[in-house]
């Protein structure tokens, strides 16, 4: 594991703003049990990333992973990817909040407005039910 993060490193000095490969790199990090340098490398990858739908449940279930091991800068990016991903695409978000048990994470990020915080907890609460 250790090449493919030298090797990844080697990628990203060729291509510092490629979120994919800081999407990697988190992953790799995370599966060598270093899930500070997989945090650190996951906000890379939000911070470096273009709107893109398809990657955004992927990056959501990995920031909710990561969220124990992220510094302030990590968790405010988390925020602002959770404010944009809901304001994109509420219902995924609230799925994959219900599915992986992240609603303090998300009500976090959605604190700004109380108002949609409480549109997020109705959907929650409809989508827990049979």
């Amino acid at each position: 594991m250790s090449a493919a993060v030298a090797d990844l490193h080697r990628a990203l000095l060729g291509a510092p703003a490629d979120a994919e490969i800081w999407e990697r790199l988190a992953f790799v990090e995370y599966a060598r049990h270093q899930p500070l340098e997989a945090a650190r490398a996951w906000r890379m990858a939000i911070v470096a990333g273009t709107f893109n739908p398809s990657a955004m449940p992927r990056r959501l279930q990995s920031g909710f992973a990561l969220w124990p091991f992220m510094d302030a800068d990590g968790r405010e990016s988390m925020n602002r990817f959770v404010w944009s991903f809901f304001a994109w695409g509420p219902g995924t978000v609230t799925e994959l909040t219900a599915r992986f048990g992240a609603a303090a994470i998300v009500r976090q990020g959605l604190a700004a407005d109380p108002a949609v915080v409480a549109d997020f907890d109705r959907r929650l609460a409809a989508f827990k039910k049979p």
